[in-house]
């Protein structure tokens, strides 16, 4: 969400900011109902001075404005939160895999072999994603109602950069943590991999996949953590039993953080002096907790 955060227009001096989306292309669908998710956005307000014991803005003291969706403002706290959640797992986080092929496709066809472990994926994984019912790819339903999204409408929501500005990183990297910890998880890659060759562009493609993505997955399982299933923007109220289970059985499958139990890949586990131990050693020092989820599989 930080790449979409930018200033509010018109609010001067004041700590106000927007995220402002025009063109979404998320469709979803049960049955014979469809929904679609064409724009939203949301005005709010930040602390302008930092907590004196953290040195961070607390943002759980900001204020939400104005929330609207497809052109109709709403006050509704449980419909802004499936808003959120549906555009967060099913416009944002898809976009973490859209590179992933050039960073493996690099790293492979130059051997280099020092990254070798990003390329460790899970098999069923692999399989569940290309062929199951249960996959985006799959089939029109998705995730076992949790995120009902047509597969069309994925697939070209994935490929949709028009609403990004890219702003938020650099409004918040000194403000708060998360975005403090990004910002030194970028550097970090960049840093410890440019003696293997890697230019910034391949290195930003790792973090992103690695690092970024496994610490998605954390962060949206903690997110969903107050939701109602299914999730819908019209309706969020669970319809039967079998939803419910559903949709439990998927946010801990999908959004754990990690997808292999057996096979981690955590960057803790590497040696401390090879690239991923150093990588570690960096963001640990920022944020221990989410530098323990990240992972050195590109998409796991």
């Amino acid at each position: 969400m930080l790449m979409l955060v930018r200033k509010a227009a018109g609010a001067g001096d004041a700590d106000e900011y927007e995220i402002i989306v025009q063109n979404c292309k998320v469709r979803l669908a049960r049955g014979e109902y469809q929904q679609e998710l064409r724009s939203w956005s949301a005005r709010f307000t930040l602390p302008a001075a930092t907590d004196t014991t953290t040195g961070f803005i607390d943002v759980a003291d900001g204020r939400m404005i104005e929330f609207i969706v497809n052109c109709t403002p709403t006050t509704n706290p449980q419909r802004m939160l499936a808003v959120l959640h549906t555009y967060y797992c099913s416009a944002l986080h898809p976009k973490l895999h859209v590179m992933a092929e050039a960073i493996m496709r690099k790293t492979e066809d130059e051997g280099i072999k020092e990254l070798y472990p990003s390329l460790e994926i899970t098999r069923s994984l692999h399989d569940t994603l290309l062929h199951s019912d249960w996959s985006p790819l799959g089939s029109v339903m998705t995730m076992l109602n949790f995120f009902p999204v047509t597969k069309v409408s994925l697939l070209t929501e994935s490929l949709n950069w028009k609403d990004f500005t890219h702003t938020g990183i650099f409004l918040f990297k000194d403000r708060i943590p998360f975005a403090q910890f990004l910002w030194a998880a970028r550097n970090a890659c960049i840093k410890h991999t440019r003696h293997l060759g890697l230019d910034t562009v391949h290195a930003e493609y790792l973090f992103i996949h690695s690092v970024g993505h496994s610490v998605d997955h954390y962060c949206s399982t903690k997110f969903t953590e107050h939701l109602r299933f299914p999730i819908f923007i019209e309706d969020e109220n669970t319809t039967n039993w079998a939803d419910l289970v559903g949709s439990a059985c998927a946010r801990y499958n999908f959004m754990a953080p990690t997808l292999n139990p057996l096979r981690s890949n955590l960057l803790k586990t590497f040696p401390p002096e090879s690239v991923y131990g150093k990588i570690y050693r960096d963001i640990s020092a920022v944020n221990q907790e989410w530098a323990d989820v990240a992972t050195a599989s590109i998409m796991y």
